[in-house]
């Protein structure tokens, strides 16, 4: 194939202290959906000026501009390698989109800042984006995804409230009050705790007063008791617990309380205990909630959704009879309102995939989130961010490649191509939780045969890369690669036809572009591809809908 005119094509680097145009004598720009970065370039110029070597650092902007027939090429990438010839006086250039930033900058501190942004993935991005390349964001649009942390986790006190028993709890022996539980709980509980005083006095309730009653608990390990509160009038309530010892250990019993919260009528109110690490000995505790100061005759407190824990963050409030909430499934360990209440994540996503450590790279924190829930996000080749669902995303138009503007094609069938007819994919996540007990955790997709075993050590960020990455190979049982003349308006995202002699007509994805800058020739990368046979109606100009006739008679 002859070209009447050479390519015309330039590129400006933008130094320090000036912008200075350079004719290309070769080199090529890459587009790849399949690649990160996406975008890419070698280019090389003549070395006209040896000033100009000293005045080069790696991550300055490199723009190339090109022309071929009536479509041009307009890409601002950023400079990650260059290489002097002085024998042959050029420069060569290797450039990438911004994705090579993420994957190079990193704090010297540790941010704790993006669990801020846990319900919108966008923001998430956004904020790291903000923090690595200042300026940066993402391009508007509406796909996104809650990445909220989910963890498993346990209520330890056997009756929470929330049934009609009163098992456990009795009333303080230091104050007044008749224990009763009236329907309706605060929120789904069908029931709550009620101590009424039947005299002008204090009221409280214990739970686990008697001797060897409570909450067993580990040595070493840090509690925090929970509870919701109302009360008829104004007045002052504390959240408190009695440790108890073993019998071994020195010290019986020892009470310890937190400051009284001042309640307002009939609202409920939030209380919270933090115990820490117990002392050396300590067994069980006993939570117990009460009223320093009287209340009159006839006047009530409620007590709801008791929860005792051993994580570092607080829990919701839950027992084991909580319905699902599309985040956790919550379970008795035993009798219901009788054994300990767990909650196991629908996704576990743990916590520790928030910190991002000092000296971990902007790309490493990101990666495992956006994998989690199969979203791709990259940077195009004019520093535009785009965060897209692959299932979903493509871009207007076909490329349609045949034998009369075909200059090379090759069609590959190899079985020994580890990405070629996979049938499932396994993950195997390994990593140390807030703990420091090794975790390991595994995440299927597809179906048994052929199947891609990935390893990542790192926290399971949930469910959603092994299914993600199953369908990027969709379509890998062969591969079609065609160079064609170039045309600097097509982009990874469109339909591509290919029709290469004695193959049945495969249509796809358009996957990858890669121009020659100076040849005036580009090679097409294709997913997805499928055998269409004549005359199917894939092979038919336009849209189904702009056809004339019914179907039958296509």
């Amino acid at each position: 194939m002859a070209f009447q005119n050479a390519p015309a094509a330039s590129i400006t680097l933008h130094t320090d202290t000036a912008s200075t145009a350079l004719n290309i004598s070769g080199g090529d720009v890459t587009v790849d959906a399949d690649r990160y970065p996406y975008a890419g370039a070698s280019v090389t110029v003549p070395l006209t000026d040896v000033a100009l070597i000293e005045q080069l650092r790696v991550g300055q902007r490199v723009d190339i501009a090109a022309t071929e027939g009536q479509t041009d090429l307009d890409a601002d990438l950023g400079l990650i390698r260059r290489e002097v010839s002085h024998d042959g006086k050029e420069l060569t250039f290797t450039l990438a989109s911004d994705e090579a930033i993420l994957d190079g900058w990193a704090d010297i501190y540790e941010d704790t800042t993006p669990r801020d942004h846990e319900q919108s993935l966008r923001s998430l991005v956004n904020h790291v984006l903000a923090k690595a390349i200042p300026g940066a964001h993402l391009e508007p649009g509406t796909v996104d995804a809650d990445v909220s942390a989910a963890w498993d986790g346990r209520n330890l006190i056997a009756n929470p409230l929330g049934s009609a028993s009163t098992e456990g709890w009795t009333r303080m022996g230091a104050g007044v009050g008749n224990i009763s539980t009236p329907v309706g709980g605060r929120t789904t509980n069908a029931y709550r705790l009620r101590i009424t005083a039947p005299t002008s006095g204090n009221v409280g309730v214990f739970y686990g007063e008697d001797e060897g009653g409570g909450v067993p608990i580990d040595q070493g390990t840090a509690y925090t008791i929970t509870c919701w509160v109302r009360a008829s009038h104004t007045v002052q309530v504390i959240l408190g617990a009695v440790e108890r010892y073993n019998a071994s250990a020195p010290g019986g019993v020892t009470s310890y309380s937190a400051w009284p919260v001042t309640l307002s009528p009939n609202t409920w109110t939030p209380l919270r205990f933090n115990l820490g690490t117990l002392s050396y000995g300590v067994e069980k505790i006993a939570p117990r909630i009460w009223t320093p100061g009287a209340l009159p005759a006839g006047g009530w407190l409620d007590v709801d959704q008791v929860m005792v824990f051993d994580t570092f963050e607080d829990l919701d409030a839950f027992n084991g009879t909580t319905p699902y909430d599309g985040k956790y499934n919550y379970v008795w360990d035993g009798e219901p309102f009788r054994s300990i209440s767990l909650r196991g994540a629908h996704i576990d996503r743990p916590r520790e995939l928030f910190t991002w450590r000092e000296g971990k790279t902007a790309w490493s924190f990101l990666a495992p989130l956006i994998a989690s829930t199969g979203l791709r996000l990259y940077c195009d080749e004019k520093r535009r961010w785009h965060l897209v669902d692959p299932l979903d995303f493509s871009v207007p138009g076909r490329v349609s490649v045949r034998p009369s503007n075909t200059v090379k094609g090759a069609d590959t069938i190899d079985s020994e191509d580890e990405d070629a007819s996979v049938t499932g994919v396994v993950i195997i996540w390994r990593w140390f939780d807030n703990k420091g007990t090794r975790r390991e955790m595994f995440e299927r997709a597809g179906e048994a045969g052929k199947v891609k075993t990935l390893e990542f050590e790192r926290p399971f960020p949930g469910e959603g890369l092994a299914g993600a990455h199953l369908m990027k190979l969709r379509g890998r049982r062969r591969t079609q690669d065609v160079t064609v003349a170039t045309d600097y308006s097509i982009r990874p995202g469109q339909e591509i036809q290919i029709d290469l002699p004695g193959t049945a007509v495969q249509i796809g994805t358009l996957t990858r572009v890669q121009w020659d800058l100076t040849a005036g020739l580009m090679t097409l990368g294709s997913g997805g591809l499928r055998d269409t046979p004549p005359g199917a109606i894939d092979l038919l100009t336009g849209t189904i809908d702009a056809l004339t006739g019914t179907i039958d008679n296509l």
